[in-house]
C-alpha cells in the first residue's frame, strides 16, 4: 500500500469484525503511512441465534424446566383419518452434551403432543425470551419409546391390512432432518415388517374371504421394487449399474414403471439384503450434521402377487433429509440445486396428502415425480397413509424441528391445532433477587410508580376538560335571550384575521374534528322540546319556545362538570362535524387525544357513539376517571355541534 494511503473498506470492516468477536485483528497495518486501529473496548455485540442459545445455556434449561405450558397444553390427539400423523422424538446424545446441547423438546405421549420450546433473544440482545410450541399429532412417541412400540401402532397395522389379500393399499412415510433417527426408525420397521410379513402370508386361514380374491390355495409372492427419485429422474436401486427408469401413463388412468428390476424373496433374511443391497447405492452426502446424509426419495414397493394379480400392496418412502445452509460444509450450486428439488417434492406431496385427507376427489399427483411414483396410494379407495416425523431434542436443531413438524401438520390440514406462546426468562441477576426478595419488592414499585404517573396523566386531563367547560359555561351566561334586540359581546363575536397574517385566537372548546362541507339547517321546521309540536321557523313564538328551552336546560344541568349542554348558544368556527360522521381516522385521533389509546381498526365515529359507560371503562383498561372522560367527551362533542347548528339558526333568523 503507498504511503499515505487509508485501508480498503473491506480490510477496515474485517478489522472490525475481528474486534467485535474479541480476537485480536488479522489485518496489520503498514508501516509507515497508516492510520491506527482503534484498539479501545467493544461496546457492541451481536451473536447469531444458536451462539446465544449456548451463551444463556443454564438461564434457558431452568426457564424451560420451570415454564407451566407443557403441562397446560390441550389434547392433541388428532381425529381418525386417511392420514395419520405421528412424531418420534430421538434422545440426546452423550457427545451433544459434551459440547453444551441441552434438550429443548417434550412430549407428552397421554395428550399426543410435541412441545418444542424456541430460545431466542431480544432484539437488544439481552433480555432473553422462550416461544413455545405444541404441535398435535395421531401419536407422540418420546425418546423411551422403543423400536417396538412405533412399530405396533404405525407399520403395524398397515401391515396387517395389506395382508388381508383384498387388494389394499397402504403407504408408510418417514420424513425428518438428517442425524433426527429417520433412517435408523426405517431400518428397524423394516425388520419387523419382514419378519411379520411371511408370518402372515403363510398362516393358515390369514387370508380372508372376500371374492376379490381369486384364490386362497396358495400364499402370496413377494414382489419387491427399490426407486430412488432425485430431482426430475428416477433410478433403479435394484440394478447394478443403476439404470433410469421412466413412468408411463396408462389407458386406465395408472402410471408403469419401466426399466425396473424385481426382486422375488422367500424368507426374511433375503428380504432384508434385498433392502441392505438398495440401500448401498442410494445417493448421499457428507454434511457436518451426517456423515451419508440421503439426497434422494427413497420408494420401496413390496407387492403380494397371486395368480398375477396384485391382492396388496405396502410401500415404504424414506424421504431425503432436509439441511440448511450452516449443516454443509460446502454448500455448492448443486447442493443449492438439490435443495430446491426436494423442497418441490415435498410440496407436491402436501398437495396430495391434504386432497387424500379432505376427501377431495381430484388428487394432484401428476406435478412431481415423485406424487406419480405414489399415485396407487393417493387415488385407491380405502387407501391410508401414515407419516412419521422425526425431531432432534438439541437446541441447535430447534428451527428444523420446528419446521418438521409444521411440514407435517400441513399434510393433515391441522395448522390451527399448532399453539404457541411467549414466555420471558429470567436472568441469573434476577433469579438471585427473587431468592433474595429484593426482586419482588423492585417489581411493585416498578408497578406503583407506573399506576402513578398514568393517574396523573388522566387527573390532569380531567382538569383540564373541567376548566374548558367551565369557561364555556361562563360565555354561554353572557349571551343575552334570543328574544331580545341586545348586540352580543364582542368577546363572543368571532375575530376576524389580523393583517399581519396571524391565525385567528384557538377557542376555548373542545376542539373537534373538522368536517369537509360547512352546517347547514336542516328541515324546515324547529320541533320544540318544551311542548313536543312543530312550529313555523322564523315566528315568535319559535324564538319563545327556543329561549324557554334554553333556560330550563340551563336551570337542570346546574353547570356541573358532565350536565347538559342543551340550548346553549356557543359560537364555535365554522366547519365542525358529528361525531356520527367521523372516519375511523378521526375517530383514532379523538380517542388518541383524550385517553391516549388505540382505537380498534373498523371502529368509526359512528360506532363510538354506541360504547356503553361500562365498555368505555374496560377499553381504557378498567379504569373509571378514563373511561369517564371518554364516554362524556363524545356526548359533550354531540352538544357542542348541536349549539353551533343552534347558533346558525339564530343567526338566520335575527337576520330575517
Amino acid at each position: 500500500m503507498a504511503s499515505g494511503q487509508r485501508p480498503a473498506p473491506r480490510s477496515q470492516a474485517l478489522a472490525r469484525r475481528s474486534r467485535s468477536a474479541g480476537a485480536p485483528s488479522r489485518v496489520k497495518p503498514a508501516e509507515t503511512g497508516e492510520r491506527p486501529q482503534d484498539d479501545g473496548p467493544c461496546t457492541r455485540q451481536n451473536f447469531d441465534k444458536r451462539t446465544s442459545r449456548f451463551q444463556n445455556r443454564n438461564e434457558f434449561i431452568a426457564q424451560i424446566a420451570e415454564s407451566s405450558f407443557y403441562a397446560k397444553v390441550p389434547d392433541g390427539r388428532l381425529p381418525r383419518s386417511a392420514v395419520h400423523i405421528y412424531i418420534r422424538k430421538r434422545p440426546l446424545f452423550g457427545y451433544e452434551s459434551q459440547k453444551g446441547e441441552y434438550d429443548v423438546v417434550k412430549v407428552d405421549t397421554a395428550k399426543a403432543r410435541c412441545v418444542v420450546h424456541n430460545c431466542l433473544m431480544h432484539p437488544d440482545m439481552r433480555r432473553m425470551f422462550l416461544q413455545h410450541t405444541s404441535f398435535p399429532s395421531t401419536q407422540a412417541f418420546s425418546e423411551l419409546s422403543q423400536n417396538a412400540d412405533v412399530y405396533a401402532k404405525t407399520a403395524g397395522p398397515l401391515l396387517q391390512q395389506v395382508c388381508r389379500g383384498e387388494g389394499d393399499v397402504a403407504l408408510l412415510l418417514m420424513y425428518g432432518q438428517t442425524g433426527s433417527g429417520k433412517t435408523f426408525t426405517m431400518t428397524a420397521l423394516e425388520e419387523a415388517a419382514s419378519r411379520d410379513l411371511f408370518s402372515a402370508i403363510r398362516a393358515p386361514g390369514t387370508p380372508g374371504k372376500s371374492p376379490k380374491r381369486p384364490s386362497a390355495g396358495q400364499p402370496p409372492t413377494v414382489v419387491v421394487s427399490v426407486l430412488e427419485i432425485a430431482g426430475r429422474s428416477g433410478r433403479d436401486l435394484l440394478s447394478p449399474h443403476r439404470n433410469e427408469v421412466s413412468f408411463v401413463d396408462m389407458g386406465d388412468g395408472g402410471i408403469q414403471v419401466h426399466g425396473i428390476v424385481e426382486a422375488t424373496p422367500q424368507s426374511p433374511e433375503q428380504l432384508l439384503s434385498v433392502f441392505q443391497e438398495a440401500k448401498s447405492r442410494r445417493a448421499t452426502e457428507s454434511t457436518a450434521i451426517n456423515a451419508t446424509s440421503s439426497r434422494s426419495h427413497c420408494i420401496t414397493n413390496i407387492l403380494l402377487v397371486r395368480q398375477n394379480m396384485i391382492v396388496g400392496k405396502l410401500t415404504l418412502v424414506d424421504c431425503a433429509g432436509s439441511e440448511r445452509k450452516e449443516d454443509s460444509a460446502h454448500h455448492t450450486a448443486q447442493r443449492r440445486k438439490e435443495g430446491a428439488e426436494i423442497n418441490s417434492s415435498i410440496y407436491a406431496l402436501k398437495e396430495c396428502m391434504r386432497a387424500m385427507a379432505s376427501g377431495a376427489t381430484h388428487i394432484p399427483f401428476r406435478n412431481h415425480l415423485l406424487t406419480r411414483a405414489l399415485k396407487d396410494n393417493f387415488t385407491t379407495p380405502g387407501a391410508q397413509v401414515a407419516v412419521i416425523a422425526t425431531c432432534s431434542p438439541t437446541a441447535t436443531d430447534t428451527e428444523h424441528s420446528i419446521g418438521t413438524l409444521r411440514t407435517v401438520c400441513s399434510w393433515r390440514g391441522v395448522e390451527d391445532w399448532i399453539t404457541t406462546k411467549k414466555e420471558d426468562v429470567l436472568s441469573q441477576e434476577q433469579r438471585r433477587r427473587l431468592v433474595t426478595g429484593v426482586e419482588p419488592a423492585f417489581q411493585n414499585l416498578k408497578a406503583n410508580a407506573s399506576q402513578a404517573a398514568k393517574a396523573e396523566r388522566v387527573e390532569a386531563r380531567a382538569n383540564d376538560w373541567m376548566q374548558k367547560r367551565k369557561a364555556l359555561m361562563d360565555q354561554k351566561n353572557s349571551v343575552p335571550s334570543e328574544g331580545s334586540n341586545a348586540k352580543r359581546p364582542a368577546a363572543s363575536r368571532p375575530q376576524p384575521p389580523s393583517s399581519s397574517g396571524a391565525s385567528r385566537p384557538v377557542s376555548l372548546a373542545f376542539n373537534p374534528i373538522p368536517r369537509d362541507e360547512p352546517l347547514t339547517p336542516k328541515g324546515a321546521g324547529y320541533r320544540s322540546p318544551v311542548a313536543g309540536s312543530r312550529v313555523r321557523r322564523g315566528s315568535a313564538a319559535a324564538a319563545n319556545t327556543r329561549a324557554t328551552a334554553s333556560r330550563d336546560s340551563t336551570k337542570a344541568s346546574g353547570g356541573d362538570f358532565f350536565g347538559g349542554m342543551q340550548g346553549m348558544a356557543y359560537k364555535k368556527a365554522d366547519g365542525v362535524s358529528h361525531p356520527k360522521t367521523w372516519t375511523h381516522e378521526q375517530a383514532s385521533k379523538w380517542v388518541m387525544d383524550r385517553v391516549h389509546r388505540k382505537l380498534p381498526a373498523g371502529t368509526d365515529g359512528k360506532a363510538l357513539l354506541r360504547w356503553s359507560h361500562a365498555k368505555c371503562v374496560t377499553f381504557c383498561d378498567k379504569d373509571e376517571k378514563a373511561g369517564l372522560v371518554m364516554f362524556n367527551g363524545l356526548r359533550l362533542e354531540v352538544d357542542h355541534v348541536a349549539a353551533v347548528e343552534k347558533e346558525k339558526r339564530q343567526q338566520i333568523l335575527g337576520r330575517k
